[in-house]
């Protein structure tokens, strides 16, 4: 992993604007690149000026050439830069990331919130998943699996799902970089006691909203048993489309090979399944 290291100064008065300005412009451009892995912004006040850092972590050299270009250590700059900017570095400095734990932000839905998983989740979620509803499709839980998840080690990036304070699931999603297969697939589960109530697409929409605005996909998926109808319709719901059937896709807890249903949702749905 690598991380890019930029500064720049502006006139304190203009520090908000600019602020706003690269929202839209470098921290957009950096979140929507294959093979980025997140984004900061920082700012300090001194006298009359506002510095700021951006820093971003990157899968490779050859992801962040895919943001600045081949000559990779030269700055990248907008067309109002100059409005702003009175101090700027031209080059920017990558470093090798020896160890990095970028935690993901917390998302609110309509009425559900999604947060980091946490180690303290671990014993909530491992009972949840042992319910009869959801060992069905997921298997029995693996409380090493969960802490893995919890700690970064695993390659999901996972969410604890809120519902009025408490924790009633899990929802996670993996990322595909390769720049032209790139996608993100979701999974999820409720407890018992939480299906039914529009939870779910409720958190699928939340998530997909973020993979979409500010990890810059166009496509997300799901991949549910055949046999799991009321997930799907759940899916279905949340604006997903199916695409087809995959044979013995997925072997249940029996050890037998089931089917699977492929559903996918682009950008331009999400955005019209909610008019």
């Amino acid at each position: 992993m690598i991380a890019r290291i930029w500064r720049g100064a502006v006139r304190r008065a203009d520090g908000d604007a600019y602020a706003s300005y690269m929202r839209a412009t470098g921290v957009a451009g950096y979140l929507q690149t294959p093979g980025n892995r997140g984004a900061w912004m920082l700012r300090r006040d001194v006298d009359d000026r506002a510095e700021f850092v951006m820093f971003t972590l990157w899968d490779s050299l050859d992801a962040v050439k895919g943001f600045a270009g081949e000559d990779h250590e030269t700055a990248v700059f907008y067309p109002e830069d100059d409005r702003y900017l009175v101090d700027r570095d031209e080059t920017a400095a990558h470093f090798d990331v020896v160890e990095a734990r970028a935690t993901p932000p917390r998302l609110e839905g309509e009425t559900v919130v999604l947060r980091p998983l946490g180690l303290g989740d671990v014993e909530r979620l491992a009972a949840l998943q042992a319910e009869e509803g959801v060992a069905r499709w997921w298997g029995p839980p693996d409380e090493a699996e969960l802490r893995a998840k919890a700690e970064g080690r695993d390659p999901v990036v996972a969410f604890a799902i809120e519902v009025d304070g408490q924790v009633a699931g899990l929802i996670q999603y993996y990322e595909e970089n390769e720049p032209d297969f790139r996608s993100a697939n979701l999974d999820i589960f409720l407890g018992d006691g939480y299906r039914g109530r529009g939870l779910g697409p409720d958190a699928l929409r939340t998530l997909s909203h973020h993979l979409v605005d500010a990890r810059g996909h166009h496509r997300v998926t799901i991949d549910p048993a055949a046999e799991n109808t009321v997930a799907i319709r759940a899916f279905e719901r949340a604006g997903f489309r199916r695409v087809g059937v995959m044979r013995e896709y997925w072997r249940a807890p029996d050890g037998s090979w089931r089917d699977g249903v492929l559903l996918d949702l682009l950008a331009s749905e999400l955005e019209r399944s909610e008019r």
